[in-house]
C-alpha cells in the first residue's frame, strides 16, 4: 500500500508545484492581461494548490484548537 498523505510526500508534491509555479492563461475570451488579472490568477493557484499542503507541513501555520 502506497502512502501518499505523508508530510514528506506532501512537502515534496509542494515544493515541485512552487518550482514549477502557475500557467497564465491569456485567452481572447479572458479579460486583458495586465498586473491584476495576473495577480487574480496566481491567487488563485495559491489558493487551490499552495495554501492547504503548506498550512499542513508548517505547525505555526495551523489554527490553533482549544
Amino acid at each position: 500500500m502506497t502512502r501518499t498523505k505523508t508530510r514528506k510526500v506532501v512537502a515534496e508534491k509542494l515544493l515541485e508545484r512552487l518550482t514549477s509555479g502557475p500557467v497564465f492563461s491569456d485567452y481572447p475570451t479572458l479579460p486583458a492581461f495586465t498586473p491584476e488579472e495576473a495577480a487574480r490568477q496566481y491567487r488563485i493557484w495559491a489558493e487551490s494548490w499552495i495554501l492547504e499542503d503548506l498550512i499542513s507541513l508548517v505547525p505555526e501555520l495551523r489554527p490553533i484548537k482549544k
